[in-house]
């Protein structure tokens, strides 16, 4: 079991820009969102949260959740209990600082980021692999500019019974 885990998040780690060691320049991150017209997705998670290896292995497996993630987003892993700088504006601190600086004030959480680094949507806690594409449609349909996350997901399911 653990060495699945492992496997995992190794091929995780693939998937992220910036890897789960080190230093990280979110400013830099937001320059290649607005050269790619992306938007940033910040997972912050700790590897004792079972909720958080969870989401690892079933939502960041998924191929069409890898498929959306690839063409719409840069990804930023923030793993809270590693090591590392992070800088972002005016703001530099470790990961956990940095986490609870943009309001993830609890593991798992998930974050979206536009290109002006202004957080425009997150959510904190587990999500499986239903409940995350809804988020990510809710995200890339850019409708967290006109209706909650709810009335989206009330308009898609009046979709489905039609």
């Amino acid at each position: 079991m653990m060495q699945n885990i492992v496997k995992i998040l190794i091929a995780i780690s693939f998937l992220f820009t910036t890897g789960n060691a080190g230093d990280i320049d979110v400013n830099k991150l937001l320059n290649q969102a607005k050269e790619n017209s992306k938007k940033i997705l910040i997972f912050v998670h700790s590897p004792n949260c079972s909720y958080c290896r969870r989401m690892v292995s079933q939502n960041f497996q998924d191929k069409n959740i890898l498929n959306i993630l690839k063409k719409y987003f840069i990804l930023l892993d923030i793993d809270i209990r590693e090591e590392g700088t992070v800088v972002y504006k005016e703001f530099r601190g470790n990961k956990k600082e940095f986490a609870d600086h943009i309001g993830a004030v609890a593991v798992p959480a998930t974050l979206f980021m536009n290109q002006n680094s202004e957080v425009v949507y997150g959510f904190i806690g587990y999500r499986n692999i239903d409940e995350f594409l809804i988020e990510l449609k809710y995200i890339t349909s850019k409708s967290y500019k006109e209706v909650s996350i709810e009335e989206f997901n009330e308009n898609l399911e009046f979709k489905k019974d039609e």
